[in-house]
Formats: C-alpha cells, structure tokens, sequence
C-alpha cells in the first residue's frame, strides 16, 4: 500500500468488528490467543472480549492487543484463525485502529463502537468533544477524503466552526461546563472581577479555539473582557470591613514608599483576604504589582516619574546606586523597580547605567 508519510500508524492495539463463520467449531472467548493476518502481515494477538463469548455465526466488537506492531486503517478488512490448530474463524472489520481510551473507558467504547462509519464518526467527535478537531484531521484518521467527512456530517447532523466538528449535545454540555466553572471560580474569589482566560481554560480543560467559541456564544451569560471572562450577574460586592480594609491597605503601601512589601509583612492578620483585595485595587488602577507578589501605591509611581525627569534634567546616565537615593530604597526592592520603569519607558537600560526613556516627560 503506498500512502503519504504519517497517513497510517503502526498499532499493537485494534479494535474490531468480528464475525465468526459459520462451519467452524470455534467461539471466540476473553483473552484468547489468535492468529490475526492483516494486510500482508501475521501477528499473534490477543481477544479481549468484554461480553460473552462469540460463537458461530454471531457478531461482537473485540479488542485485540498485539504481540508486534502491525499497520492498520479504518474500516480495513481482515481474518483470525485459530492458535492451534492454525484454523479460520472469522472476519473483522477495523473500528478504531489506535484506540486511546483510558483502561477505564476502553470497555465501554469497544463495546459502543458504531459499525457505520459515519455514525462512527459522530462517535469519534463526541469523545473528544473538549478538544474538537478538524476535518482535515478527521479524514487523516478515518484514512479517506476531506468530501467524505463532509458528506458524512451532513447525514449525522454534525456541526461545524470554523472546520472544527462538533456535535450540539456536546456544545451545550460545554456551555454548563463553562458556566459550572466559572461560578465556581466568582464563589471562591468574591473579590476579583474575572478568571483570567488561561485559569478558566485549564479549569474545564478545553483547546483554546474551542473555549473561545462556546463563551463567544454564551453573551446573554458571559462577559468578554480583555483579559477574562465574568458573568453577567457577577459583581464585587465588599463588606464594610472590607472597605475599610481597602482604605487601610492603600495608607500602608503609602507608607512603605518605594520598599515594595510582600503582602505578608503588609497585613499579617489575614494576607489571603488582604491579597485578594489587593488584586480588587490593582484592577481599579489604585496599586500596581512592580513584581510577583511585590506591591507599590499608584501615586508612588507618579511621584517617581516626577523625580526620574527632575534628574535626567541635569544628569543624562543614572547608576542603581543614584536610583537608592531618589527612592530611598534598598537594593531588594531598586533593582526590580528599575526593571519595572525599563518596561514602562521611564529609564532605558544601557550595560550598568540607565538613561532617560521614551516615555518619561
């Protein structure tokens, strides 16, 4: 057989259709060795049949584990015979020619497996209904043409995106997913406006095309912001005390000038509330996070803008140890400091010094 490089897989897995003849005194039964001649190659293999034995002329679905690798292709057609003596006993047709089902769900999709390649099909789209695949990658698999795919998700019913396939009972499971999920997340973090599209990703497990096209549709529910989804109904709603946690938050940071404090050293009573209410002002542009976990008062910020230009006026390079004495700070938190106003523009970073950035009046 001549094909393009990759269109078929080597395979010591093949999940099959078998008839047993009717003149043979065999039946195929559980873990069973057999003969198994495909194509051109003989391997012995053997029968994991998960119902009751097969006898002649009855039809089950088996999965056969091989000793070798054997290649192999949908639909393909092929003959058991018997371990010893070496008799035939029946004819298969390939359903699934690498299966990957966990052990756990193996059972139950060799027994499903549709006869019908088009019903089959529709099968293969359910089980991978979070991360839906093309059809170009369907027909890769099936071993046949982008216009039998076609044809076959017309006579199923299949929907299409954007040449992803889906099925409609999978996309509206993936929308109670989506909305399970999210209200879970808003529960568990009062204080933030959103789940960022990445935690909310890997949250329901879902391929980046596919979560982007279920909460595209989900619009009477879901808000699309730039940075994350939220849902409609949701809003941050704070407590007196968290109010007044708020306040006493920013009056620290103030405080702490250019020190950049670790929220633990903040507001050691409770850093995990303290934390989220931190976030809660990042988003409302009141605190800026200079680095994972290290904070600083917006109005710091302007004040040192203010005193970077008031030195680049009459100095055109600046050393870290220039930059501790206009802040006031220690190496610890200069250093990440300077790094922050280098991706802002305020300073530009040349070998051990800096000079004035773009962006700094």
């Amino acid at each position: 057989m001549i094909a393009e490089p990759g269109w078929i897989k080597s395979t010591k897995k093949i999940i099959a259709r078998v008839s047993i003849i009717n003149d043979t005194r065999w039946k195929l039964k559980n873990n069973q060795r057999i003969h198994l001649h495909i194509g051109t190659a003989e391997v012995i293999a053997k029968a994991i049949v998960f119902e009751d034995p097969i006898e002649k002329g009855q039809s089950a679905n088996v999965l056969f584990i091989l000793e070798k690798p054997v290649a192999a292709i949908m639909d393909e057609r092929f003959i058991i015979r018997s371990f010893s003596p070496m008799e035939t006993i029946g004819g298969c047709i390939v359903l699934d020619p690498e299966p990957i089902p966990t052990k756990k769900q193996l059972k139950k999709w060799t027994i499903d497996l549709d006869l019908i390649t088009s019903k089959r099909l529709k099968q293969f789209i359910s089980f991978y209904w979070n991360k839906p695949k093309s059809i170009d990658a369907w027909a890769h698999y099936f071993h046949t043409n982008e216009s039998q795919i076609k044809q076959w998700v017309i006579e199923e019913e299949i929907q299409t995106h954007k040449d992803l396939l889906f099925t409609q009972e999978k996309f509206e499971y993936s929308t109670q997913i989506v909305n399970e999920a999210m209200k879970r997340f808003h529960s568990e973090n009062p204080y933030k406006d959103y789940v960022s599209k990445e935690q909310l990703r890997d949250e329901v497990d879902f391929s980046q095309d596919w979560l982007s096209y279920v909460v595209e549709l989900m619009t009477n529910n879901v808000v699309n912001l730039k940075r994350g989804y939220a849902l409609k109904d949701h809003s941050v709603s704070l407590s007196d005390s968290d109010l007044q946690l708020t306040v006493k938050l920013e009056d620290l940071l103030i405080k702490e000038a250019y020190n950049l404090p670790k929220v633990e050293s903040l507001f050691s009573d409770d850093p995990k509330k303290a934390l989220s209410l931190l976030h809660l002002l990042k988003n409302n542009g009141k605190v800026i996070e200079i680095k994972q976990g290290l904070w600083i008062h917006i109005n710091l910020i302007d004040k040192l803008k203010h005193a970077l230009s008031e030195y680049f006026s009459s100095s055109k390079e600046m050393k870290v140890s220039d930059f501790k004495k206009i802040t006031l700070s220690s190496r610890r938190s200069a250093i990440p400091l300077l790094e922050y106003c280098d991706d802002q523009s305020l300073t530009e970073r040349q070998d051990d010094i800096r000079v004035k950035g773009d962006d700094l009046d």
